[in-house]
């Protein structure tokens, strides 16, 4: 995977072999340049398992403190299953086109480089939340959740990097828009400040 152990002999005298050894390891302490799921690990269901959950930082969001389950844990077990299944199924059908498994390791390895997977299971989250509000709007149609979640997830995959860019743009417009509003309110204050020294002038 390219995983990168030196640092962490600050924490422990011996490589890390398990996720319990990582349990206050967060993802930005586990990314390195190489990083990647490598098509190897197709060979073993529990290797593809070990490396997602090593990649979303499992481990240090799936308990508290006390080794407790946190909330976001079953929702992390349930998105990290279907991710693998992707992954070990030579294909699948996505709105009538075949994917391949070479497609969705090169998908979630471009994820892994410049994004961080707990980030992603987080906003896929708050979309499949949206996405069960909506549709109980409109009286529950979908008929068979667990299919469609997956159809749904892969979908986020494929756009996760458009979403990144448009929430972006709507941080930056807000920032752009606040600084403004606070502009035309000195620049105002500063107006009504000078009509005051003019009419002292006067």
């Amino acid at each position: 995977m390219g995983l990168d152990v030196e640092d962490w002999y600050f924490f422990y005298s011996r490589d890390p072999t398990s996720e319990k050894d990582l349990l206050c390891v967060d993802e930005v302490n586990r990314r390195t340049k190489t990083l990647h799921i490598p098509e190897d690990f197709r060979r073993d269901k529990n290797a593809v398992m070990t490396a997602l959950r090593f990649l979303a930082a499992y481990g240090n969001y799936a308990y508290d403190d006390d080794v407790k389950p946190t909330s976001i844990k079953p929702f992390l077990d349930i998105t990290l299953n279907m991710i693998c299944d992707m992954i070990m199924a030579d294909s699948f059908t996505h709105n009538g086109r075949t994917v391949g498994y070479s497609e969705v390791l090169e998908t979630m390895n471009e994820l892994i480089r410049e994004d961080y997977l707990y980030d992603f299971i987080l906003n896929f989250q708050a979309e499949w939340n949206k996405i069960l509000r909506e549709d109980s709007a409109k009286g529950n149609q979908i008929r068979n959740s667990s299919a469609y979640m997956k159809s749904c997830l892969w979908d986020w995959l494929k756009r996760w990097k458009i979403e990144e860019y448009i929430f972006i743009k709507k941080m930056v417009n807000l920032a752009v828009l606040k600084f403004m509003g606070q502009a035309g309110r000195d620049t105002l204050s500063e107006i009504h400040d000078m009509q005051i020294f003019q009419q002292t002038e006067k």
